[in-house]
């Protein structure tokens, strides 16, 4: 083992050198603490998501089954031909230095739509809102994912 000089100077530079590490060290744990609050935060936000989900599908099932049996197949064939109307953005956001991105979707609707059966409308409404809850549960998952 080397002989280290203990000189005044050398105690207080090594005093300095550990309040810097402890104060590291300290937001190391501030960080760790934030990451694990901001998964369960996420973790209960996917929860709900997931079962906001189920329900969009079970409505889209029942809508989907009562436009069959006013216009039949092919007339929702017909009408799901016709092109979307969506806007897109994707906005990132940082989380304890971790970057998550979210994804926005919003429907700018169509001129077709006033002159579109109501079953066929209400099936269209009903398909969006289950795209923007898929969407919201992957974005979600994701985030979860990153932060893990």
């Amino acid at each position: 083992m080397e002989n280290v000089r203990v000189t005044r100077k050398e105690l207080i530079d090594t005093k300095s050198r550990i309040n810097l590490a402890e104060r590291g060290l300290e937001l190391l744990k501030m960080k760790r603490s934030i990451v694990v609050l901001g998964i369960f935060k996420k973790l209960k936000e996917l929860g709900r998501s997931k079962s906001n989900l189920s329900q969009a599908v079970s409505t889209a099932e029942k809508s989907f089954k009562a436009a069959v049996k006013e216009v039949g197949e092919i007339g929702i064939e017909m009408a799901s031909s016709e092109a979307a109307d969506l806007k897109v953005e994707t906005i990132s956001e940082k989380t304890a230095g971790i970057n998550t991105p979210e994804i926005k979707v919003e429907n700018l609707g169509g001129t077709k739509d006033i002159l579109m059966n109501p079953n066929l409308y209400d099936l269209k409404k009903v398909y969006s809102k289950l795209l923007e809850e898929i969407i919201r549960t992957y974005m979600i998952e994701k985030e979860v994912r990153d932060l893990l």
